[in-house]
């Protein structure tokens, strides 16, 4: 059975180079229920000779029980509200840079503040979480998204509002990165595609559904006061709902123990040197592209921003390599087993090319809406659901589909099939098509980008040892956070470029310098045979971004053709203790048959708290397991 397994090898090979399909161990064997861990079997696994013990034959991962209801409802409003954060503001911009009488500096940094904190703080909570604790940092970083959702309400001007948001996403960027990490903790790797399925879609919603909530709420009526209180809501909702959060996981959320450490220590083992590049390497590259929305590609600044920032990633990916060279006692910020890993390099690389397309048009289609159908903001909004909830219905049945098949990789493929085939329909989308043509083209892009939210980070868990899943974890947060901001940017570059180039030469109509903030008035334009030429061209300037993601997307396939299928399966010490606990329920019943005295649970067995709590070990708490509240 072993034999014929594709998800099995006779021998364990080194997951650095990728050569076979799946490594599998003793250990994982045991928890398909195909063979034994005797000798004579481990025996068959090994040659001749002494051979180096693979990573996957002393992975145990130690699961904490928990109430996964309780605590997975709390996770996913954590996980709505740090989702919706990303993108309420943008319909909703209008009337906060009117309300606070911005400047353009301000108008753009109300958005890149939030943004670089976030992205910049997900590695950083990754690796510090396995020296501190989760619980410690998860909660932390909650409570600081509170406080500054409630600041950013109250704002009264522009600095105000822009230091906020950055507070925001200093806690943002841990929910975002930790949820996942807490999920990878109380949730076996084989089970854990559905939990994550469902993370997925409530992301995909949130999303779609943060332009339609912001707009909805900025066009609420004045309320009577100096400002108007619609804008505000956006970020005051945050804070009830993320209290309940808050509250529920404080006293229902269950993870296994790390050890203790000194400030000293911490501060010894974290890897400052690389938080340091890496930072410095985000900060510079996304604000590049937060510039190239305003000043364009083409710019002195955006290129020196963008090529700085890009040189100094590669220099935070080489010292990973060095750091415990140098330094033993530092866990490298990135984990370098993810970067020799064949599997896991490409994962990311379809990450980084899935979020890119996937918040490029979740950005540009509200636009298409408004300026080529005339919709407001708010219906717009409407408009993106079909495309919202399809997505969102497809993460949910794609995490169960690779729970039943225990395979990640069909599922993987499937995704990336259908979404080189909605993409590649989108570029028939112009100013002429039909809602027909729009929603069955999106729609069919929707079957694919769905099953590609979480199915990507269980095939990198899959090949990386437990004790580095919370950095595995935050790097592909990183990643994904990245690729957003780059989609969006050059998506928003792209149209604002052709759409000015398109209508120079149009008479009578002036032309904006920035057409995606001036959508509203194009249906009152007058004559009106102005207004329609004009929104033809808005629409043709919208088909080069659609044709531009085409080959964006191709290429995510094209990437994902080289993985290899690693074993979901995983020993854990919740599946042993019952194994256990069905052998000494047999040799009972064989020994009040026989009169023979049965083994004591003492003389056989690892203590129950102990199982449960996790091991006092020393490998337990190489993998971090160990007190964290």
């Amino acid at each position: 059975m072993l034999a014929n397994s594709r998800d099995s090898a006779s021998a364990p090979p080194s997951p650095v180079d990728d050569t076979r399909d799946s490594p599998i161990s003793a250990a994982s064997t045991v928890a398909d229920g195909d063979r034994s861990t005797t000798p004579a079997h481990k025996a068959e696994l090994e040659p001749a000779g002494k051979k180096k013990e693979h990573w996957l034959e002393k992975d145990v991962h130690v699961i904490p029980k928990n109430n996964l209801l309780v605590v997975f409802s709390a996770l996913m409003l954590c996980v709505f509200l740090a989702a919706l954060d990303q993108t309420i503001v943008s319909t909703a911009l209008p009337t906060i840079a009117s309300d606070l009488r911005m400047g353009a500096a301000g108008y753009s940094w109300v958005g890149t503040a939030y943004l670089l904190t976030s992205t910049g703080m997900i590695p950083l909570y990754g690796r510090l979480s396995d020296l501190v604790g989760r619980k410690p940092l998860f909660f932390f970083a909650i409570i600081v998204f509170l406080f500054g959702s409630g600041m950013v309400a109250a704002a009264q001007n522009t600095i105000w509002i822009c230091a906020c948001r950055g507070v925001q996403g200093i806690g943002g960027g841990g929910i975002i990165g930790l949820v996942q990490v807490v999920t990878s903790d109380i949730v076996p790797l084989h089970k854990r595609g559905a939990f994550q399925g469902l993370f997925g879609a409530v992301w995909g919603v949130a999303s779609v559904l943060g332009p339609l909530i912001g707009g909805a709420l900025a066009d609420l009526p004045n309320t009577g006061g100096a400002s108007s209180l619609g804008w505000r809501w956006a970020f005051l909702l945050n804070v009830p709902l993320g209290a309940v959060a808050l509250v529920i996981l404080y006293f229902k959320l269950n993870l296994n123990p790390v050890e203790k450490r000194s400030v000293k220590q911490v501060v010894k083992e974290f890897d400052w040197i690389g938080w340091v590049l890496l930072l410095a390497a985000i900060v510079i590259f996304l604000f590049g592209f937060s510039q190239a929305e305003t000043v364009g590609f083409n710019a002195a600044q955006t290129i020196a921003l963008i090529v700085v920032g890009a040189v100094l990633f590669p220099v935070a990916v080489t010292w990973s390599f060095f750091c415990q060279r140098l330094f033993p006692s530092v866990r490298p910020i990135l984990p370098p087993r993810v970067f020799r890993t064949r599997t896991t390099t490409f994962i990311l690389m379809t990450v980084l090319l899935h979020g890119f397309a996937f918040f490029a048009v979740t950005y540009e289609l509200p636009i298409y809406f408004q300026a080529v159908k005339g919709a407001n903001p708010t219906l717009s909004g409407v408009y993106m659901l079909p495309y919202a909830l399809i997505g969102s219905i497809v993460s949910a049945v794609s995490g169960i589909t690779v729970v039943k098949l225990k395979k990640w990789r069909p599922v993987f493929w499937y995704g990336w099939t259908m979404s080189v085939l909605g993409y590649s329909l989108m570029t028939l989308i112009d100013g002429e098509s039909s809602w027909a043509e729009i929603e069955c083209t999106t729609a069919v892009a929707a079957l694919g980008y769905g099953a590609l939210f979480q199915v990507p980070l269980l095939g990198m868990l899959s090949a990386m040892p437990t004790s580095e899943q919370a950095a595995t974890t935050s790097t592909l947060a990183l990643v994904r956070s990245m690729s957003g901001s780059m989609g969006i940017s050059v998506a928003g570059a792209v149209f604002n470029a052709r759409a000015k180039e398109l209508t120079a030469n149009i008479p009578g109509y002036d032309t904006p310098s920035n057409p995606s903030a001036d959508l509203r008035g194009l249906v009152d334009i007058q004559p009106p045979s102005l207004s329609r030429e004009v929104i033809h061209e808005y629409g043709k300037a919208l088909n080069l971004v659609w044709i531009v993601l085409a080959p964006i997307v191709a290429a995510g396939f094209l990437f994902s053709l080289p993985v290899k299928s690693y074993s979901l399966n995983r020993q854990n010490h919740a599946e042993e203790k019952q194994r256990e606990d069905n052998v000494e329920e047999m040799q009972v019943t064989e020994a009040a048959a026989g009169g023979a005295a049965a083994p004591t649970k003492e003389q056989d067995h690892v203590p129950t708290r102990e199982v449960e709590e996790g091991p006092k070990t020393p490998a337990a708490t190489r993998n971090g397991e160990g007190p964290n509240a």
